[in-house]
């Protein structure tokens, strides 16, 4: 089994994609639901904001066609060409956070240049497993 985080934000992927891949927090429970049916994703959670869309999980088998599943699930699921994603996905792994991968310093975070600043009103939604929880302000 291995945890990955497949996503996409500000950085790699056009407003429009960003925006047509955007979860409101009434249709997550229907997202998690769709991901359910990737049969080697055996945990999930959505992380979505205004400049970012993440899926986190666990895959079981070969992480490859976890992601491959996991794109082709989102495109159904927005009724978006899988095509339409090209170069917009990022992937992390536990491998890539420890610097097992390739032997290099861990380079994983999931917001490579900047993290939104809680002050600005930028608000986060996680949804796992059926459970939304919203955070607006820094604890």
């Amino acid at each position: 089994m291995e945890l990955f985080v497949l996503g996409l934000n500000h950085d790699t992927a056009s407003i429009d994609l960003r925006e047509r891949l955007f979860f409101p927090e009434r249709e997550l429970p229907k997202a998690l639901d769709a991901l359910g049916e990737v049969p080697e994703l055996v945990e999930r959670m959505i992380l979505t904001t205004c400049n970012r869309v993440e899926v986190y999980g666990v895959a079981e088998g070969a992480l490859s066609q976890t992601l491959e599943s996991v794109v082709a699930c989102l495109g159904r699921h927005r009724g978006l060409d899988p095509a339409q994603f090209d170069g917009a996905f990022y992937t992390h792994t536990a491998a890539d956070a420890a610097g097992t991968s390739s032997g290099s310093p861990p380079a994983w975070s999931p917001c490579p240049r900047r993290a939104p600043d809680p002050r600005a009103g930028q608000v986060g939604l996680f949804h796992c497993q059926g459970r939304a929880v919203h955070r607006d302000r820094p604890e």
